[in-house]
């Protein structure tokens, strides 16, 4: 990774990848920092920082998620559900999930549908759908892939964990969810995942001491989460 120096920054100052077509790419792992902002570059590589700041009238600069939501934004990992709203308290759905990581990873072309009855062809998550379902991301449901869906907590982290390992990243890091009131709820399934997700200060604890493994999750959180994912693997690179 290279620091790009700059003064000023805010959670939505990106780079820009600027292509000999001229053609441009915001880098969605590009990361700020007091001193600049850090992106992955190879040998030729041509960028421009800018401040890709979207406003929503439903995130206050005070709101606890605005970096997060402000991060998920200016990336483009996440859209608006409107012109002026990002609707923060909105529940995390399973369609959405995987087309944050879907455009994260630069919105890969899948070799075939997943084949879920419920994603149609011409949905706005099918590619996304497609691509997690070939790379083992998701898998669906018993009836279909639930795009609609709520994701409970310790199913986010179970995704990000196989998106970790997709990416080669060193998952071995764990901390006990004993320390949690509730830790022993989390699903036999998922526990490995969240002991990982825990560890690395991807999720956090809730008032009350309270893991809520099965709980589900806001827009603002999941932004927040994937904001700590790329600062995670920023720092150990």
């Amino acid at each position: 990774r290279v620091l790009l120096p700059v003064q000023d920054v805010t959670p939505g100052t990106v780079a820009v990848l600027v292509r000999a077509d001229g053609t441009q790419e915001v880098l969605k792992d590009s990361l700020t920092t007091e001193a600049g902002v850090s992106v992955p570059l190879s040998d030729g590589d041509t960028v421009k920082l800018v401040d890709n700041t979207k406003t929503f009238a439903d995130v206050a600069d005070t709101y606890w998620g605005a970096d997060g939501v402000a991060f998920a934004a200016s990336r483009e990992l996440f859209h608006g559900t409107s012109a002026t709203t990002f609707s923060p308290n909105g529940t995390m759905t399973r369609s959405m999930l995987v087309t944050a990581l879907w455009r994260l990873e630069g919105e890969p072309e899948a070799s075939g549908a997943s084949g879920f009855p419920d994603v149609k062809p011409d949905a706005w998550y099918a590619e996304a759908v497609d691509w997690a379902s070939q790379t083992g991301l998701v898998s669906g449901t018993g009836a279909g892939f639930d795009p609609e869906g709520s994701v409970t907590r310790e199913q986010i982290a179970s995704i990000l964990y196989r998106y970790a390992k997709l990416k080669g990243w060193d998952v071995s890091k764990t901390a006990s969810l004993q320390d949690f009131a509730d830790g022993a709820d989390t699903s036999a399934w998922a526990t490995r995942a969240m002991e990982w997700a825990y560890a690395e200060k991807l999720i956090t604890g809730k008032d009350g001491n309270r893991l809520d493994p099965q709980g589900q999750a806001t827009r603002a959180e999941v932004a927040a989460i994937l904001m700590r994912l790329l600062e995670s693997k920023a720092e150990k690179a």
